[in-house]
């Protein structure tokens, strides 16, 4: 939808890279996570967006994680943080996870970039866009790895 404007989805949810997903979601790995992240940095760099000042992981539903920290958005963030020397930021609630937490500070005038590592509906990702652009004066753009809402 034209309202997710600047987004883009790196792969739909079919092929051989759903099983090599599906495996680093039961089994967490740094090198799997620099492996997605790499995806990220081709794609980025393929778009003409600038590089973001600030990396947002967007995390999935309690339904599917439980916790926040073992979450495939956040390894992944983790490692294209590290092999970008991007900062990463932790903003969301643990609540309904596209809140804001009430102790983040504003930080006008940086690009952010809303990472996901799956994408089922546009809800969540819209409103954690909305909840994040007055606190980033710029620009929030999002990008996620595996594309699964029905209609695109």
């Amino acid at each position: 939808p034209i309202y997710l404007n600047p987004h883009h989805s790196l792969f739909l949810s079919y092929g051989p890279l759903l099983d090599v997903f599906a495996f680093f979601k039961k089994h967490p790995s740094k090198y799997l996570a620099r492996f997605f992240a790499s995806f990220f940095i081709l794609k980025i760099d393929e778009l003409l967006w600038p590089l973001p000042d600030v990396i947002v992981p967007v995390f999935e539903s309690k339904i599917e994680t439980f916790s926040k920290k073992n979450g495939a958005s956040l390894w992944i963030a983790k490692e294209l943080s590290l092999m970008t020397k991007i900062p990463l930021m932790d903003v969301f609630n643990d609540t309904d996870r596209v809140g804001v937490k009430k102790r983040v500070r504003p930080f006008p005038e940086k690009n952010i970039l809303l990472l996901s590592a799956i994408l089922k509906e546009s809800e969540m990702l819209y409103h954690a866009k909305r909840n994040l652009e007055p606190l980033f004066a710029k620009k929030v753009y999002s990008m996620t790895l595996i594309e699964q809402r029905k209609s695109v």
